[in-house]
């Protein structure tokens, strides 16, 4: 079975491109503080597309990974 861990090696759920992750998520996925995502888009900065459900961010798995693709090598 194909799954995802956040970054505590924990699964986090399985994989589908057409799941729809939490903030938390994406965070654990980015390794990076939730509060980077919130502020790159109150900021207009390059992020992942995020959509509202009622008052929660849901980022769609397969635009976070067509956003890290596009993003440049460090």
């Amino acid at each position: 079975m194909q799954g995802i861990t956040d970054n505590r090696g924990r699964m986090v759920l399985n994989r589908n491109d057409d799941d729809w992750l939490t903030t938390e998520q994406v965070a654990d996925l980015l390794v990076l503080p939730i509060q980077t995502l919130y502020f790159w888009r109150a900021t207009g900065a390059d992020c992942p597309p995020a959509r509202r459900v009622g008052k929660h961010l849901r980022w769609r798995r397969s635009d976070v990974e067509q956003w890290l693709l596009k993003r440049p090598s460090r």
